[in-house]
């Protein structure tokens, strides 16, 4: 039986209908929840979008009325990747401006924003597709947040049919690198026109652009432009099965992890993690293809860390939990 066919038009004009409605009925406001995130973002008060898939299922099995589609949650959660991509164009469409009141500086950033905005719409208005990556243009990152109630899989039964899902699992932090730079969106300027190329990178490595055809031809390739291009956090760990899940007489398994932007740095070797993410494969490259026996590799791209334990240092004393002691202070013996 042929799976049906999905209109990703359709998914991205949900992905702006949950942003712009979704109330959360437990905050006490009225005001819808990612409104107040969006503004943040665009007030440069954060840099992060994360997407509760609780909200989520929420929305869309209850609170949609006449949109309601609850298989919608499904979908993100079997093509995440993806959908990060749509939830990323649908909070730019509805990113507001920043507010009166906030102290926004312009940086390099807003002015080549500025000047790559200006040719993507003069290219719309003679009809001619943007080439300028939306990546380029955005100072945020989407993250997914499983939900709540969603099971736990155990490292030793992540296999095939979970490429591409949001998988959770539980695990030690046996190995992590620094913290590096990885490009996403390489800019290059062309020595002949003066306009600028791009290159999306959606790999670990990348071939320059002046080392392939037709570049390579040119009497003057193009030039490779650092500022210009985009570079986010990214750092590689490795994530060992803890004992209560190893069977008698077996070896612990590893998977590989990575931890890209703002996920970078929350956790440590020796850490024992519940990490979320998706579930990837990676093609082998260079001298590693010739000798590996297989065509690629897996890891996981975390989307959200929980520490199962955390250092009394760790520990922040929130509005509720401070109300609550004061309630039992006050209540006497």
């Amino acid at each position: 039986m042929a799976a049906p066919t999905i209109n990703f038009d359709e998914e991205k004009a949900n992905c702006e209908l949950f942003l712009r409605n979704f109330v959360d009925e437990y905050s006490g406001s009225s005001q819808p929840k990612y409104a107040k995130v969006l503004q943040d973002i665009a007030d440069r008060e954060r840099r992060t979008l994360e997407i509760d898939l609780d909200d989520v299922a929420t929305f869309f099995e209850a609170g949609a009325g006449e949109h309601a589609t609850p298989e919608f949650v499904g979908r993100v959660e079997a093509n995440a990747r993806r959908y990060i991509g749509l939830f990323a164009d649908a909070a730019s469409n509805l990113l507001p401006p920043p507010s009166a009141n906030a102290t926004v500086e312009p940086d390099v950033f807003d002015v080549l924003a500025s000047h790559r905005a200006n040719i993507a719409n003069q290219a719309e208005q003679v009809g001619m597709p943007s080439a300028v990556p939306p990546a380029l243009l955005r100072r945020f990152d989407v993250f997914l947040r499983p939900r709540a109630k969603t099971e736990r899989t155990k490292l030793r039964s992540v296999s095939a049919h979970h490429i591409g899902h949001l998988v959770t699992l539980r695990g030690v932090i046996t190995h992590i690198t620094d913290v590096k730079p990885l490009v996403t969106v390489v800019a290059y300027t062309d020595s002949e026109t003066g306009n600028e190329i791009y290159q999306e990178v959606t790999a670990r490595q990348f071939t320059p652009l002046d080392a392939t055809a037709p570049f390579s031809k040119a009497k003057v390739p193009p030039s490779m432009e650092t500022r210009g291009s985009r570079f986010s956090k990214y750092q590689e760990a490795r994530i060992q099965e803890v004992a209560e899940e190893v069977p008698e007489g077996a070896t612990p398994r590893t998977i590989a992890v990575q931890f890209r932007g703002e996920v970078c740095r929350t956790a440590k070797p020796g850490d024992e993690v519940i990490l979320a993410g998706i579930f990837l494969p990676e093609p082998y490259t260079g001298f590693r293809a010739m000798r590996a026996g297989l065509l690629t590799s897996t890891y996981l791209e975390v989307q959200a860390v929980t520490q199962v334990k955390t250092s009394y240092a760790a520990h922040v004393l929130t509005p509720d939990g401070a109300r609550a002691l004061n309630a039992i202070s006050a209540g006497g013996d």
